[in-house]
């Protein structure tokens, strides 16, 4: 406190003493500042004990009273503040309370200088005033704070809605990829499978686009993955064009394939005979209109073979092709005789190279592991197992026969399409082309379709065919 500042000294000798008292401590010595309520307590504890004082005494004393009540006032207010951030308001509120609490302590200490106890009572009051004034700086840095955690919030939701409509934009054109590809147009192949996934028909076109009244030629390769009688495939004339031509050969819906035709049918069985399993079909239409997409859908079917197509009837016995089959012992001994190579044609190259044309996916599983492991090793055609030997009979009375020990029709060696036990795949007392025709049609028309894959024959029974492609009844 320097002497512009500093009351005018009382006479008073209490007084005196006190302030000779109060003036041994340096000026710039550090303050401690006390609590609210240690402030509260030494303000009650002067007012007891000077509460008789008259006239500025009192005055000094009321006035510090306020000061510090003000004081504790704000460091209240500052300290409600501080515990919700959200409410950072009230940290200016606080503060300018703290500078009334100044203001009031310096008026305290001007009216002190007719008082012995109005020093005590100042230096509370400015200490109170001072915990305000931090108080309030810190509500300040949490008002700052919470500004800034709000900008923040605010800048994240702003890149939020950016990222949300890259997002969106990027859905619509991966959409929009997805449809385009899906589309048949006229310059797209088309693969098409029938519901037993046996039959693939691949279709290309020889132009990119067309204008009105030029051709579109459609090529359509077909191939089936088992041994079938026939195949048929229709294709509907897509909208916007005309039937132009079919062929080799086909037939149209209205009888007579022209202009009127709505759709085109081929059978491979008249067209390709000597191998109904696969082929090559055409189609040419007329474009009528400009400016639309073209689209061409063709749908087969695939007729399983019966075991009829390729059929050779038993010959003797006494045609044992040369000493190649022994017709008077095991395995080759049979009621019938050569009924599995009548032509004498076999060979095991051949049974694998028709395996690879019926079921090329499971070649080594019926060469490998099937047809030795059924015929002893020997690959005989000709193999039969007695119904008398070894509980055959309670599989299959009518024993087991060729390359893939199937059943037989009943009396054995009858013309297909007679069944066997369990229908018309189950026959094996036929030449091998249509064994191994049988063998694979019933596996994957019959037995794949109870999910039992190739648990007809003892190999997969036995775990030589693991599991998959195996299936367990």
């Amino acid at each position: 406190m320097n002497d512009t500042e500093a009351p005018e000294r009382t006479s008073d000798p209490e007084a005196t003493r006190m302030d000779e008292n109060t003036t041994d401590a340096p000026e710039n010595q550090e303050r401690s500042h006390p609590s609210p309520k240690e402030t509260y307590d030494k303000v009650k504890e002067a007012q007891r004990k000077y509460g008789d004082k008259a006239g500025s005494k009192n005055v000094g004393q009321g006035t510090a009273s306020k000061a510090t009540g003000a004081g504790e006032q704000a460091a209240g207010n500052a300290a409600k503040a501080s515990t919700a951030g959200e409410h950072a308001a009230q940290g200016t509120r606080a503060a300018k309370t703290a500078e009334t609490t100044a203001r009031a302590a310096r008026v305290a200490e001007a009216a002190s200088s007719e008082t012995v106890v109005g020093p005590a009572l100042i230096e509370a009051g400015v200490q109170a005033a001072e915990i305000g004034l931090a108080a309030a700086k810190d509500l300040a840095h949490a008002d700052l704070t919470l500004k800034n955690l709000r900008k923040y919030a605010k800048d994240k939701a702003k890149w939020g809605k950016w990222i949300a409509l890259i997002i969106f934009i990027v859905i619509l054109i991966i959409f929009g990829l997805v449809l385009f590809f899906l589309t048949m147009s006229a310059q797209e192949e088309e693969e098409t499978k029938n519901k037993s996934n046996t039959l693939t028909i691949v279709k290309s076109v020889d132009k990119e686009t067309a204008n009105v009244g030029d051709t579109l030629n459609y090529t359509m390769n077909f191939s089936s993955t088992i041994a079938v009688d026939d195949v048929t495939i229709t294709d509907v004339i897509p909208v916007g064009t005309e039937f132009v031509s079919a062929g080799p050969i086909a037939t149209c819906d209205n009888g007579t394939c022209n202009a009127l035709s709505k759709s085109v049918t081929w059978s491979s069985k008249t067209n390709f005979p000597a191998s109904s399993g696969n082929g090559t079909f055409t189609l040419s239409v007329k474009t009528l209109v400009n400016d639309m997409w073209v689209i061409n859908k063709a749908d087969g079917v695939a007729t399983p073979a019966t075991g009829s197509a390729g059929y050779v009837p038993p010959a003797p016995a006494s045609n044992n092709c040369g000493g190649k089959y022994d017709f008077t012992s095991w395995p080759d001994k049979n009621p019938l005789g050569n009924y599995g190579d009548p032509l004498c044609n076999f060979t095991q190259p051949s049974l694998s190279a028709l395996i690879s044309s019926l079921d090329p996916q499971n070649l080594y599983w019926w060469y490998n592991v099937i047809v030795p492991r059924e015929t002893g090793w020997t690959y005989s055609p000709n193999s039969w197992a007695d119904p008398n030997f070894a509980g055959q009979c309670s599989l299959d009375c009518g024993g087991a026969w060729g390359l893939f020990q199937m059943g037989s029709s009943t009396p054995p060696g009858q013309p297909p399409p007679a069944p066997g036990k369990n229908g018309i795949y189950d026959r094996g007392d036929v030449n091998w082309q249509v064994q191994t025709a049988n063998a694979i049609n019933y596996n994957n028309l019959v037995l794949k379709l109870r999910n039992c894959y190739f648990w007809y024959w003892r190999s997969a029974r036995d775990g030589d065919i693991p599991q998959p492609p195996a299936q367990p009844c």
